[in-house]
């Protein structure tokens, strides 16, 4: 081939043949043999590309020079060049000692500044035709690019290259120095993984594009051992950013396998030299590729969950994957070679950096919107109690000093004549009075913090609901919401009746707004469990020995298919009862064998039920006051009388099964007074 474009570099490879040395024991003597000289192949593209393998590769081409110039040969990077002997004619055709370049050599011997090996081919007064041969061993994957041109050329093409290498390293360096202040900052780990993350990025890139920033044969021998880091850093920053523990198990421990099979298994294999480095660099390949597909499958599922931080992270792999994609086109011949494709790796990493930076910000934003909001929540939460409690020590303080009067008033009434006793006895006869209707005013309250049968026939169409406080208010209630698509029914039945239960129902309904609606807890058992801390801790039980405590049932649901309902339920000494549609069978979910708040001696920790139910099964519920009535036999009403009342009943109106239930009930306490609250729920789903 004749050389006359004096301003560029031009690429030599289809005019290139190859011969491949498994063993890598020929020499130049031999080469120089026509037998093997007839095993030479013409590459026929601009890029020879060839898997990793332990064989020797010799290249030689035919060139003349007619651009009065000298002509430099780049012979390739470090990356695969750990070995390249360069034989270059005399006049008199005889081949004098190679120019002995590579990787695993001392760099000095590169005859021109720069990463990419390159040798003076011709100087500008020699224009005969002459064949070079190149000698070239490595153990990574080869991707060798043959270009001719001045020197002048030489130093355009090199420069270009350095440009985009100086813009990758300041770009990561930038943003290393950035995301490392962040973390010192806010103390976030999301910041310092992501920051490791970096200087990989920075160190392997330049490294596998030919510009490595440190030369040491430990490095190429024992590549696997600290490229595939980018395992862990890559799984962890996917791990803290999306929060995968929790929002993705599944690919949580796929990714965490494949870090183990990448980095564990392959780094002790080259560390050891147990493999040899080829083999391990195909399967590291394959390993690779799934591990990146993982990470971006993995963005796109919590994406269409609707995950928001999952966005921007599947953006930043899908820029990252198409610029390998582009890479490897590249160096197959699929699409040309120039300044751009030999680059496209750069242009990927930072691309990927710079989006992954986005998204951190991003992610940053979100959770101060989150703690702001929480705190208001907090602190419209605190100011609320603030005014019950001071409300509450305005009520007892008025009530010591009530008591004290009467207290003083009783005392000079002791002294005074029968009709001081008289009149003493009409004034406490008008303070019952007083006294009966203030607890009839509480109980409007308490009846107004009960929600209305128009408020339940919204969600629950047929249902009935036995309510009958002992006294004019009730320590018995029940709580019905609907949040988030999730429907909350309770029956709760708090320590005592009348007054002191009323006090404790009350605390119970703020409770189970709080904890369900505020801080959306949602599980039944966690809601339990939730309730029980919050009653220990609102009572001080620990400390003053108050005992005071609840029974619940609590019961959610929702939709699973068009034709049946999601039942959940947990209990606390109290059970559901149900009946499946189309089916006489009574069944029964039992509750944990514990109350809510005081001193328990179980500590068994509240579980959740599940169960699936066509659309028109029944469940029952409530306080066990129906049950433990008694009749003037001192004899129960029962549990298994309630049951086989049930059974027998189900199949009528609800309406109609509470009417029945009430007569059945009056009949059982007939000559006796109801000796607790009671309250009983049916309803159908």
């Amino acid at each position: 081939m004749a050389i006359q474009d004096k301003g560029k570099m031009s690429l030599i490879g289809e005019k290139t043949y190859f011969l491949k040395d498994e063993g890598g024991k020929l020499s130049l003597r031999d080469i120089l043999k026509p037998q093997h000289q007839k095993k030479f192949q013409q590459i026929k593209q601009d890029v020879f590309t060839h898997p990793a393998t332990n064989a020797v590769f010799w290249f030689k081409f035919t060139l003349e020079n007619q651009t009065k110039k000298d002509l430099w040969l780049e012979i390739g990077s470090p990356f695969d060049t750990w070995y390249a002997d360069f034989y270059a004619p005399t006049a008199a055709r005889v081949y004098p000692a190679p120019k002995l370049l590579g990787a695993l050599r001392p760099q000095e011997n590169n005859e021109y500044p720069s990463n990419y090996y390159c040798v003076l081919l011709v100087e500008k007064n020699d224009s005969t035709a002459k064949t070079y041969y190149l000698k070239v061993s490595g153990k990574m994957p080869h991707t060798r690019i043959l270009r001719v041109g001045t020197v002048q050329a030489l130093a355009r093409h090199s420069n270009v290259y350095l440009y985009a290498l100086a813009i990758f390293t300041g770009l990561l360096l930038g943003m290393i120095i950035y995301n490392g202040f962040l973390f010192y900052a806010i103390k976030e780990r999301v910041y310092l993984i992501y920051t490791l993350m970096l200087v990989m990025f920075l160190v392997t890139t330049p490294f596998e594009n030919g510009y490595p920033l440190f030369y040491s044969d430990w490095l190429w021998h024992n590549f696997i051992v600290w490229d595939n880091i980018g395992f862990v850093t890559g799984t962890l920053f996917a791990t803290y950013y999306l929060k995968l523990a929790t929002t993705a198990r599944r690919f949580y421990y796929w990714l965490w396998f494949l870090t183990f099979l990448g980095f564990g298994v392959l780094g002790v294999l080259n560390l050891f030299n147990l493999v040899s480095l080829p083999v391990l660099l195909e399967l590291s390949q394959v390993i690779i590729l799934i591990f990146v597909f993982s990470l971006l499958f993995c963005g796109i599922y919590l994406w269409v969950k609707g995950n928001q931080n999952a966005r921007l992270y599947t953006l930043a792999w899908v820029f990252f994957i198409i610029s390998i994609c582009l890479f490897i086109f590249t160096i197959n011949g699929f699409l040309p070679v120039n300044w751009f494709t030999q680059n496209i790796i750069y242009v990927g990493v930072s691309s990927e950096v710079l989006i992954f930076g986005l998204a951190l910000g991003h992610q940053y934003n979100m959770l101060k919107q989150e703690k702001e909001a929480m705190q208001e929540r907090n602190m419209q939460l605190i100011a609320k109690q603030n005014e019950v409690l001071e409300q509450k020590v305005k009520e007892k303080t008025q009530g010591l000093q009530n008591a004290n009067e009467e207290l003083v008033t009783s005392n000079e009434e002791l002294l005074q004549s029968q009709e001081e006793i008289a009149a003493q006895r009409d004034q406490l006869e008008m303070n019952h009075k007083l006294i009966t209707q203030s607890i009839t005013a509480a109980k409007n309250i308490q009846q107004a913090t009960l929600p209305s049968e128009q408020y339940i026939q919204t969600f629950i169409q047929h249902h009935f609901i036995l309510y009958k406080p002992r006294d004019i208010v009730s320590g018995d209630f029940y709580w019905l919401e609907s949040v988030d698509n999730k429907l909350f029914l309770i029956a709760v039945d708090c320590t005592g009746h009348g007054v002191p239960g009323a006090f404790m129902s009350m605390v119970a309904n703020t409770l189970l707004d709080n904890i369900i609606k505020v801080n959306k807890v949602f599980d039944p058992a966690e809601i339990l469990t939730n309730l029980h801390e919050e009653i220990r801790q609102g009572l001080n039980q620990e400390q003053t020995g108050n005992n005071s405590g609840m029974d619940v049932a609590l019961v959610r649901l929702h939709n699973y298919t068009q034709n049946q309902v999601n039942v959940e339920f947990a209990g606390a000494k109290r059970s559901l009862i149900y009946i499946p549609a189309g089916t006489p069978d009574l069944l029964e979910l039992k509750g944990t064998r514990r109350s809510i708040g005081g001193v328990q001696i179980n500590t068994d920790a509240f579980e959740t039920h599940q169960v699936i139910l066509p659309q028109g099964s029944y469940l029952y519920f409530g306080s066990d006051g129906l049950a433990d009535q008694n009749n003037k036999k001192r004899k129960k009403f029962g549990e298994k009388r309630l049951k086989q009342f049930i059974r027998d009943h189900h199949l009528l109106a609800l309406d109609q099964q509470k009417q029945l239930l009430e007569q059945a009930l009056l009949k059982h306490m007939e000559g006796t007074k109801q000796r607790d609250d009671i309250l009983w729920i049916g309803m159908q789903v």
